[in-house]
């Protein structure tokens, strides 16, 4: 009886210690995949702030040259 108890509970301790192995993993992982979240979000921030500015200067150098054609075309009159 004694030694049903003792494979039992043995059993048990190695069935925690595979648990708690996966629950520091998992800690570890939840942390990564924040800190990769984090990253996405902040370069997914930066490619739309890149865009808008690359549509302002593309709307500017189209005003420009705009300007300048409408500045030759007063020089040829």
């Amino acid at each position: 009886m004694c030694e049903v108890f003792g494979y039992i509970f043995g059993s048990l301790r190695s069935s925690e210690k595979a648990v708690q192995s996966i629950q520091r993993t998992l800690k570890h992982q939840r942390s990564f995949n924040r800190n990769v979240a984090v990253l996405a979000i902040a370069m997914t921030a930066y490619m739309v702030t890149n865009e808008i500015d690359r549509k302002k200067q593309n709307k500017k150098i189209e005003e420009l040259s705009n300007e300048i054609k409408e500045l030759r075309r007063l020089e040829g009159e």
